[in-house]
């Protein structure tokens, strides 16, 4: 009994996946139980596990398992799985410092032997007088 489209053997049972259709049928089941009337309209929770189920084994036989309407399920399984939303990014914390205006600054300095230090800095200044004295220092 291997027509195509349907996924069962020839005793009827469906091949793999059993265990799965049958918890299935029973949340199923189960829901109908509670949930009486038309306006009770099936959750999406469990559209979703039919739909896959049927992705892999037909959507005849699982439609006829469970107890669902056949074009209802054709329907929402050619119908493409919406992707899973990304969670929201929570955005960090960034503390930005004050940021002063660049300043150019020029500086040079002659030691004894005639060597120079010569220094460009445009931004923050730093310690100036800690660069001389190690330039002093280097050349004593």
């Amino acid at each position: 009994m291997d027509i195509k489209g349907d996924r069962r053997t020839s005793t009827g049972k469906f091949r793999g996946g059993e265990a799965e259709l049958q918890t299935l049928r029973r949340r199923l089941d189960a829901w109908r139980a509670r949930c009486r009337g038309p306006q009770g309209r099936i959750p999406e929770a469990l559209w979703r596990a039919a739909v896959g189920r049927a992705r892999r084994a037909g959507v005849e036989p699982v439609a006829e398992a469970l107890h669902l309407n056949v074009g209802a399920l054709r329907r929402r399984v050619a119908t493409p799985a919406a992707p899973t939303p990304a969670p929201p990014v929570t955005p960090a914390f960034v503390e930005l410092g004050l940021v002063a205006p660049a300043a150019t600054c020029q500086l040079e300095v002659e030691a004894p032997d005639g060597a120079t230090l010569a220094i460009r800095i445009t931004g923050p200044l730093p310690d100036l007088a800690g660069l001389v004295a190690a330039f002093r220092r280097a050349r004593a």
